[in-house]
């Protein structure tokens, strides 16, 4: 499984893609799964194609999501959706350091 390491993030390219790394090919439908995990104050962003749509859901501590400019803190008890009509940058980052699924 790809894992896309930085200073203050880890995140597994459990399937589909995520910015230029490629994990295993979803057999059916374009999908993406990403296991994000953060330091305090870790950051990543990830690249969602046109009229794709995402599901969000941190797993432990909270994480702040930004799109546009618009920023959205999530609690492990909470989860967002949305579909991209153009390409989006989303950007996850984790206030406390924490874990994030993307779907």
């Amino acid at each position: 499984m790809p894992v896309i390491e930085g200073d203050d993030h880890r995140v597994r390219v459990v399937l589909g893609r995520s910015n230029q790394t490629k994990g295993i090919s979803s057999p059916v439908l374009p999908l993406t799964i990403l296991d994000a995990q953060f330091k305090t104050d870790g950051r990543y962003v990830h690249h969602v194609p046109k009229a794709h749509g995402v599901w969000l859901h941190p797993v432990a501590g909270d994480a702040l999501v930004t799109i546009a400019g618009v920023t959205t803190r999530l609690t492990p008890n909470q989860a967002l959706a949305l579909q991209a009509i153009d390409a989006t940058a989303v950007e996850l980052s984790s206030p406390d350091g924490g874990q994030v699924v993307l779907i």
